[in-house]
């Protein structure tokens, strides 16, 4: 045993290439699956402890203007409900402000922090400066300072209810219960309480939300539970309630569990699909060392091995690869792992990111790795042991058996005869390649179309969108007294009222959906119905709600569903499943309904088509109205929805480009095996005459054989793969339309073509050192 360990290190050393490309596919399996196993659990993992690090608020109450006394009343309610008093709770304010930064108008969240009492509840992070702001003074989220491209010292005009006020950045911070800019496209910031409460125009001692934090003891019924008799007590004393909001049931954390959910399942799914390709490349390569070793198993034979031994010998080299791999791999691993961790965290606008790899996931890559290697080299070697002696000396392949008549071939120069010979009589490395290669371009080319269709998808969303400026208005009873003051400007070509506010579910109090009430005979917005017959002709108790929220409340086209509107329980069917991209928890109903409810359309704002060289200048006009809480365009509106989307989906872009890796490993691997098991054959042609390039185009024209092959069944496959991950962005967002995008077969066709060539300058340059005396003796 001692000489084949020697046998196997020696061969190790010697064929430096050939170990090398199988090092690095066991690198490839080692690394990169426990990098995307670990990633999504370590998010969660690190979202769950800031949870309690921070306190985020299970209950946010939105309410009237309040007195700070009535958090007493509040805590003795749930006191009575559940037995035990909240944790913490405090009173605030908060608000919506407008800005207008080089010349782009935003709607900013706007909370009031008092000095003299600890911020305890829905806690901050201070990245820079200090969060103790003084009058004039204002601390900023740092993705929204990012993307305004401000920083400490500069100056920030807000505008609220026909008051300006400028104020100094002095501190950047990431707050537990806000994400990135680009994740969830809105801004927020902290005032001094006095000066907030200046702009709001409240009293002293007076407050517009109460937060409620309990303990970590506190089970999920009974917030539930508290949350009801809650709202019962500020009802029955005339307590004006807008919303009573379990945070972390809807809420940016909860549209972030839906990406990590996504990122989850595309990480994994592309984690499984690069070990077996991986294995196959294994496979591909081990198989040619095993012919190449046939006349050396022969040897073994005479001196006595048995055929155990000898399958010891090929899977002992592997092995100690394997071992090698797992140790640079796992260290690779831990460092990606931190390394992407890190990357989404800091996009996601996260706090306090922590990579956790944990034991099991270890064992189990490592555990994969040696079966899947082990297991493919046994495959590769199990014809060389099953030989008799006198064959394996002989060296005889009998994969290299002549199949192809090529009498018929005599029409074809030799450059092209020469590649159709070598690709049949290599028949199991020509089909493993196909595979190996054909798998990867799956793995890409479903990716990639999946991300072109889901663009694809969000143009024709926007197409139904004709409206140019959506504005929602400072109404405190939603009349139609702004509607009809502002409708008269003379940019507007055509315009219609909207509603548009969250309600909370009456069978489901945790639950929330954000209402929107259109006309039914509306020209401005068309809902993407994807399930249902949509609203009747008759005005009638009927909604559509968004396909995300009925999956979530476990709803579909027929069932009865019961919300509340201005403290009053509203009864409905369901008629309808649409698509919204906007605002995934979205409930359409008609205004005409509500009317008949209420007996007077209650209305907040307002859609208008105006005049294409008025838009910039009635934008200005509408923000700068104290009437109006805030007015987009829809061109930023779009934008908004794309770069939401494009951050929750971040992580195919680096599954296109591993993908595209392991498909360059095959073509690479391919060519180098190419070389080394022809370099006799290649130089005997150069004795011949035949030049460097004649034999560089032959490699080259054998590879695309196999190449143009493993396309057409990678691009098959991968429409199949396809449907599986836009089933998946359907699940956790919305649903994906399937277009035929000729771009996408280009891509990666280019792709392989620039593969093979690149593929060749080791081989240039291998051919160009080759010594044609040493090249042509018979091993």
């Amino acid at each position: 045993m001692k000489a084949i360990y020697k046998a196997v290190l020696r061969d190790i050393y010697f064929h430096k290439g050939r170990s090398f490309i199988t090092f690095f596919a066991l690198f490839l399996v080692i690394a990169f699956p426990i990098a995307m196993f670990s990633t999504s659990p370590s998010i969660e993992n690190s979202i769950e402890t800031n949870y309690e690090e921070y306190h985020l608020a299970q209950l946010d109450l939105f309410l009237g203007p309040v007195h700070e006394d009535l958090t007493d009343n509040i805590s003795d309610t749930i006191l009575d409900t559940i037995g035990t008093s909240p944790e913490r709770i405090q009173a605030r304010l908060n608000t919506n402000t407008k800005l207008n930064h080089e010349d782009t108008w935003y709607s900013v969240h706007t909370l009031g922090v008092d000095p003299n009492k600890s911020y305890d509840i829905n806690e901050v992070e201070v990245i820079e400066g200090h969060f103790a702001m003084k009058e004039g003074e204002i601390a900023i989220l740092d993705t929204f300072a990012s993307h305004l491209n401000v920083s400490l010292g500069d100056s920030l005009t807000f505008n609220l209810n026909e008051k300006n006020a400028t104020f100094s950045i002095v501190g950047l911070v990431k707050a537990i219960n806000y994400l990135s800019y680009e994740l969830i496209q809105e801004g927020a910031v902290y005032l001094n309480e006095a000066d907030l409460r200046d702009l709001m125009g409240y009293p002293e001692n007076y407050y517009n939300e109460v937060v409620i934090y309990f303990s970590e003891n506190t089970t999920d019924d009974e917030i539930e539970e508290s949350s009801i008799d809650v709202r019962d007590f500020l009802e029955d004393n005339h307590i004006p309630v807008y919303l009573v909001w379990h945070t972390r049931v809807v809420s940016y954390s909860a549209v972030l569990s839906d990406a990590l959910s996504l990122t989850s399942s595309y990480l994994a799914t592309s984690a499984i699909l690069i070990i077996i390709i991986v294995g196959i490349v294994i496979f591909i390569i081990t198989k040619r060392y095993a012919i190449e070793q046939r006349k050396q198993t022969g040897m073994l034979y005479s001196y006595g091995f048995s055929s155990k031994t000898i399958m010891l010998a090929f899977l002992l080299r592997t092995f100690i690869l394997s071992i090698f791999a797992i140790i640079i791999g796992s260290v690779a691993g831990w460092n990606l792992l931190k390394l992407l961790s890190s990357f989404l965290g800091n996009l996601w606008g996260l706090m306090d990111v922590t990579a956790i790899l944990t034991a099991g996931v270890l064992i189990e890559v490592i555990v994969s790795t040696f079966v899947v290697s082990l297991l493919f080299t046994f495959l590769a070697a199990r014809e060389n042991v099953s030989l008799t002696p006198y064959e394996a000396i002989r060296g005889k392949a009998k994969e290299f058996s002549q199949k192809l008549n090529f009498s018929s071939m005599l029409r074809f120069p030799m450059q092209l005869k020469v590649p159709m010979r070598n690709v049949s009589r290599s028949k199991m490395r020509s089909i493993l390649t196909v595979l190996a290669f054909s798998g990867s371009i799956m793995l890409s080319f479903s990716l990639i179309n999946t991300q072109t269709c889901l663009s694809a998808t969000q143009e024709d969303y926007f197409s139904k969108l004709t409206w140019d400026v959506q504005s929602v208005f400072n109404t405190p009873d939603y009349s139609d007294s702004i509607y009809e003051e502002l409708k008269e400007n003379e940019a507007i070509v055509t315009s219609e009222p909207f509603l548009k506010l969250n309600v909370q579910f009456f069978e489901q109090v945790e639950q929330m959906t954000n209402l929107r009430g259109f006309l039914s005979n509306s020209t401005l917005n068309e809902i993407d119905l994807q399930e249902g017959t949509g609203f009747s002709e008759d005005i009638k108790n009927e909604v559509i709600l968004s396909q995300y929220s009925a999956d979530n409340l476990g709803y579909t086209v027929g069932d009865n569903c019961s919300f509340w509107l201005f403290d009053r329980q509203i009864n409905v069917t369901i008629v309808g499943l649409s698509r919204t991209m906007d605002m995934p928890i979205a409930m359409y109903i008609q205004l005409e309904t509500l009317e008949d409810i209420f007996g007077f359309m209650p209305i907040n704002g307002m859609l208008v088509d105006v005049q294409d060289d008025e838009l910039d200048d009635y934008m200005d006009d509408l923000n700068e109205n104290p009437d109006v809480q805030f007015a987009i365009k829809k061109a930023k509106f779009v934008v908004q929805i794309r770069q939401v989307i494009a951050s929750q989906t971040v992580i195919v872009n680096i599954m296109v480009v591993l993908g595209l890796i392991v498909s360059f490993l095959s073509i690479f691997s391919t060519t180098l095996i190419i070389v080394i098991e022809r370099e006799r054959e290649y130089a005997l042609q150069r004795v011949f005459g035949f030049s460097t390039w004649q034999i560089l185009t032959q490699i080259f024209l054998e590879l695309m054989f196999l190449v143009v092959i493993a396309l057409g069944l990678g691009y098959l496959s991968g429409n199949y793969l396809s449907i599986y991950w836009k089933n998946l962005v359907a699940r956790n967002f919305f649903s994906v339309d399937t277009y035929f995008i000729w771009t996408d077969y280009v891509l990666l066709f280019i792709f392989a073509l620039g593969g093979s060539l690149f593929s060749l300058f080791p081989e240039y340059r291998s051919l160009q050192s080759q010594c044609l005396a040493e090249g042509i003796k018979e091993e």
